[in-house]
């Protein structure tokens, strides 16, 4: 750290510092390697310690793999390069783009994630695949992911302007773009759950049978958006634990992480609230009014506080053991600062738990 820094890390942890510049990124846990079994005979109880680290030279174990690999949001606060961005992108050193053209300060090295701002239904869809194209072919795309929906082909921010397809129409269409997507990107697929609002947009996509089916017919991952999760089970009056139980958690290939606006008291749309051909308007933007009417939840993309953080531990334990460690995207767009101080303490929650020590000897 420079004489510099360390002036300006000295003056507080306010929101436009939030201990920006004296981010320690050089002990990064990064060890993206899975632990493998041990095929030796031995005792019930090495079987069992076998499953989290492979003894190794001297008898020291392999560190297990991490919870989650962080990845940084390329948003606005990215498109000028500053130490700040430079400290973010090291403690997510996997970048998600989800606009183009990306900046060009950012490292070659850096692994890529790509995230599209349509969904698979919309009319829109196949044009933004042909203006993508080229980019996912020039790099070595970890995985791309786009919605899981919406149920109406056309749409004005919350409120579809075509008629909510059913069920199977919307397979079938999802079916046919997801082809399209392999046509030209040969790499992992994963699809993002929608949060549902009563407007008539989100019919059938936010139930989880129907997203597990999509998913297991199509042979797609998932990106399990917490916030989003979160909406869905305030807007539908439903268990968030359940909600999320019932989810295709096995696919789950990367998580997005922020904070949603929930108010305390239950959701409360009538039948004469809501007309599925209009849909309760929220506009692009939301009607703060309406929403506090109806105590709807909202997808805020605050930033994720304790009751976040928790939820993604709450999400991380009922992931199956076989899950791969997923990407992690918070997003969070306003206060880079702030962003960066919660970079950091997820990079310690990334950490695997400490495997137990081998038996000594004479133990």
């Amino acid at each position: 750290m420079t004489a510099a820094e360390k002036k300006r890390a000295d003056r507080g942890n306010d929101d436009k510092h939030n201990d920006d510049d004296d981010i320690n990124i050089s002990n990064r846990n990064n060890n993206d390697s899975s632990s493998s079994s041990s095929s030796s005979s031995s005792s019930s109880s090495s079987s069992s310690s076998s499953s989290n680290y492979e003894p190794a030279n001297r008898g020291q174990p392999v560190p297990a793999r991490p919870r989650f690999r962080q990845a940084a949001a390329v948003s606005d606060f990215f498109q000028q390069e500053s130490a700040l961005a430079r400290i973010i992108a090291g403690l997510a050193p996997v970048l998600e783009i989800k606009t183009l053209p990306e900046p060009d300060w950012l490292p070659e090295e850096a692994p890529r994630i790509f995230h599209a701002g349509v969904g698979l239904v919309e009319e829109c869809f196949d044009e933004y695949l042909d203006s993508v194209a080229p980019y996912l072919n020039s790099r070595n795309i970890s995985l791309f992911s786009c919605d899981l929906g919406p149920a109406a082909v056309r749409r004005s921010g919350c409120v579809p302007v075509s008629p909510p397809l059913p069920p199977e129409k919307l397979k079938a269409v999802m079916a046919a773009a997801v082809r399209k997507i392999r046509a030209v990107f040969r790499g992992p697929l994963a699809l993002e759950n929608y949060n549902f609002y009563p407007t008539g947009l989100y019919e059938h996509v936010c139930e989880p049978g129907f997203i597990g089916e999509t998913l297991g017919e199509g042979g797609l991952g998932l990106v399990l958006d917490l916030a989003h999760a979160a909406v869905t089970a305030h807007n539908k009056n439903v268990s968030l634990t359940d909600y999320l139980g019932g989810l295709p958690l096995g696919a789950v290939a990367e998580i997005h992480l922020s904070r949603p606006e929930t108010p305390p008291s239950p959701a409360a749309c009538g039948p004469d609230d809501y007309d599925p051909p209009r849909g309760l308007f929220l506009g692009d933007a939301g009607d703060p009014e309406l929403r506090r009417r109806h105590n709807l939840a909202w997808d805020a993309h605050e930033c994720p506080g304790e009751e976040e953080l928790g939820l993604l531990s709450l999400a991380l334990g009922m992931l199956p053991p076989s899950v791969l460690p997923p990407f992690l995207v918070v997003e969070y767009y306003r206060g880079p600062g702030r962003l960066a101080g919660v970079l950091r303490r997820l990079d310690v929650m990334s950490r695997p738990a400490a495997p137990p020590e081998p038996p000594g000897p004479g133990r």
